[in-house]
């Protein structure tokens, strides 16, 4: 006797080069759930995050700058994503050769102060994202 999965009309197997297609989980709020703290914890935990890195930061006016940041910005408000941008941070001497008007910024929380004004003048409010500094050169 065979189960109803396993009768005739049932697809083949897979072969070894064919991966199972994935099986999705139900929403969860879908989920049954007694304790709506454990639910809510279940919902972090399934969260996603997005990781940027980038060579370039503003106010450095590059492609290798804007774009990445312009990304994060739009995962950041589109998805249900933790998105962190990671961004290059240079020596005072380095920021006078790099950035126009010799423009220096005496820390990395300054310089993400102007990161954020100059996106939120171009795109408006924006769900916030994280903005990491690594030394650059």
């Amino acid at each position: 006797h065979l189960h109803p999965r396993l009768s005739s009309s049932s697809p083949p197997s897979p072969s070894p080069q064919q991966p199972l297609a994935p099986t999705a989980a139900p929403p969860i709020a879908q989920w049954p759930c007694a304790v709506g703290w454990f639910c809510e914890a279940m919902a972090m935990a399934r969260r996603q995050h997005i990781t940027i890195f980038t060579t370039a930061s503003l106010p450095w006016m590059t492609g290798t700058a804007v774009n990445p940041l312009f990304r994060a910005a739009y995962l950041a408000k589109a998805g249900d994503w933790e998105v962190t941008l990671v961004v290059p941070w240079l020596s005072k001497g380095d920021q006078m050769l790099v950035y126009p008007n010799k423009m220096k910024f005496s820390g990395p929380a300054e310089q993400e102060g102007y990161v954020w004004r100059w996106l939120e003048e171009r795109t408006g409010p924006l769900p916030r994202f994280n903005i990491i500094f690594y030394p650059g050169k």
